[in-house]
C-alpha cells in the first residue's frame, strides 16, 4: 500500500496520526502540548501551518519551513548554520504570544525504532557545518562535547540544533514538541512504558540523561484507530 494517496493523505503511522490530529482535532493536540511544555505560555494561541489538508499535507524543511512560520528573513542565517537538506518537520505552528510571533516545531514517532538514525551527509563542508552546529547546541545544553550526536540518535540531535538556532541565534521564541503515539495499530503497538524505556536510552546516549532541556516537551498521544481499506488487507 502506498505511503500516501494522491492528495498526500498518509495511510498509516505517525504521519497519518499527526495529519488527523492537526486537521481534525487540533484542540486535543494543543491541550496536550501546553501540558507538556511548561515554558509555553498558556495564554498563547497556536496556528497550525503544516501539515494542512488544503495544502496537500505538505511537510517543510530548510527555507521552506521558515517561510511557513513567517520567518523568511532568517533564510540566510539558517544557510550559514546548517547545510541544505535539513530536518523535514512533521508539523509546524505559529505561536501567538501577544508579542513577537513564535514557532512550534513538532517531531512525531509511532514506533521506538524510528528514534534511531545516523547522519547521512557526504560533503565534507556540510559535515563540518553540522558538527559545529551540534557542538554549539551541546554547549548551550551543558552536554559533554564528547557525546555522539552523529550516529544512532542523529535526528533527535538535529532537531535540538534547530531549536537552538531559533532561540539563540535568531532570537525567535521557539519550542519543540516530541510527539509519541501510543498503541498505534499500524505498527506493533507501543505501550507507554516501552516509550519511556527507549527514550531514556536515547537520552543517555546523547548525554541528556538528567538534563532539563529547555523549551521542549514529550507529548504522548493515544493513536486513533485507522480503518484499513479492503484492498490493503
Amino acid at each position: 500500500m502506498a505511503r500516501t494517496d494522491a492528495d498526500g493523505y498518509a495511510s498509516k503511522g505517525s504521519q497519518r496520526q499527526l495529519q488527523d490530529f492537526v486537521n481534525k482535532t487540533p484542540s486535543e493536540l494543543n491541550q496536550l502540548i501546553f501540558g507538556a511544555i511548561a515554558s509555553l505560555p498558556r495564554s498563547a494561541g497556536l496556528r497550525w501551518v503544516s501539515p494542512l489538508k488544503d495544502e496537500g499535507y505538505r511537510e517543510h524543511s530548510d527555507a521552506e519551513f521558515l517561510n511557513a512560520v513567517r520567518q523568511t528573513a532568517l533564510s540566510f542565517e539558517l544557510q550559514r548554520f546548517w547545510p541544505s537538506g535539513g530536518p523535514s518537520w512533521d508539523a509546524l505552528a505559529i505561536v501567538n504570544t501577544g508579542g513577537p510571533s513564535g514557532v512550534l516545531l513538532v517531531e512525531a514517532k509511532a514506533h521506538p525504532d524510528e528514534l534511531e538514525s545516523s547522519c547521512g551527509a557526504k560533503d565534507q563542508s556540510s559535515i563540518r557545518k553540522i558538527k559545529a552546529a551540534l557542538d554549539f547546541t551541546k554547549s548551550w545544553l551543558g552536554v559533554d562535547e564528547s557525546s555522539d550526536w552523529l550516529t544512532q540518535y542523529y535526528q533527535s540531535a538535529n532537531r535540538l540544533a534547530h531549536l537552538y538556532f531559533l532561540r539563540e541565534i535568531a532570537k525567535v521564541p521557539a519550542w519543540l514538541a516530541n510527539v509519541y503515539f501510543v498503541d498505534d495499530g499500524s505498527h506493533i503497538p507501543t505501550r507507554r512504558v516501552e516509550w519511556d524505556e527507549r527514550i531514556a536510552k536515547a537520552e543517555k546516549c546523547l548525554g541528556l540523561a538528567g538534563v532539563s532541556v529547555p523549551y521542549t516537551g514529550k507529548v504522548f498521544l493515544s493513536a486513533k484507530k485507522i480503518a484499513t481499506p479492503a484492498a490493503c488487507q
